[in-house]
């Protein structure tokens, strides 16, 4: 199976779909917008991965390849292609199927719980995810449920922490794909975003957090692509 993978700035790289691709035996292919990379068209890939980074889905007057990437996405939704979107990736999924995007009320940054939805617990791929445990955050931004499009969890202060779309388009505001090492790179990238407030934890909780957590959310996430990769005939190559 063919893996395209988005992606916005050098240190949020693809991680545990990365490890999951190479381990399936899968072909994963980066296109590295920041520095130039053009979306390739659908008929390149099966599956595609949008990730995150510190942009908005309102920054295309600023970020010169904002704008060819809503149309590859619009191109991958027309084309019926599974599509996956981490954070910034499913704000810019969102946006692209109808719906509003906005600064949200505080920062969510840290391991802080989230509670899955009884419909999203029911889909065969994700009926394995805990009912309610700590997922890694890092977004001040979030979005309303496109229409048609079921709610995939929420938590305190963000209704919407995701949501599967056609039963092909799942979108995580939160990380599940994110290694250790990615999150020691964002601590290291914005270490003044990390002043702690109720929804924003420190370095050192993060750090411990990633220890307690971050395992358990890798083999979360190889669960829910096998599966997915079995009903899509792209078992391990």
């Amino acid at each position: 199976m063919r893996i395209q993978v988005f992606q916005h700035v050098p240190f949020e790289t693809p991680g545990y779909v990365a490890e999951w691709a190479e381990l399936r035996g899968h072909t994963l292919a980066t296109a590295h917008l920041y520095r130039g990379d053009a979306p390739p068209p659908p008929d390149a890939y099966d599956w595609l991965v949008v990730m995150g980074g510190p942009m908005g889905v309102y920054d295309e007057p600023t970020i010169a390849w904002l704008g060819p990437e809503k149309r590859a996405i619009h191109a991958a939704l027309g084309a019926g292609k599974t599509i996956f979107g981490f954070c910034l990736g499913s704000q810019l999924l969102a946006e692209a199927l109808g719906a509003r995007v906005y600064v949200n009320s505080a920062q969510e940054i840290g391991w802080m719980p989230i509670e899955y939805s009884v419909d999203a617990r029911k889909h065969p791929a994700l009926a394995h995810f805990p009912a309610a445990k700590p997922v890694m955050h890092w977004h001040g931004d979030a979005f309303d449920l496109p229409a048609g499009a079921l709610r995939l969890a929420s938590s305190a202060i963000t209704p919407n922490q995701g949501f599967i779309y056609a039963d092909r388009v799942f979108a995580f505001q939160y990380h599940i794909e994110m290694t250790p090492q990615i999150i020691d790179a964002l601590i290291a990238e914005f270490p003044n975003a990390l002043r702690p407030t109720p929804t924003v934890q420190s370095a050192d909780e993060i750090r411990a957090g990633t220890r307690a957590h971050a395992s358990a959310r890798r083999d979360d996430l190889f669960r829910m692509l096998d599966i997915l990769a079995a009903r899509s005939g792209g078992g391990a190559a």
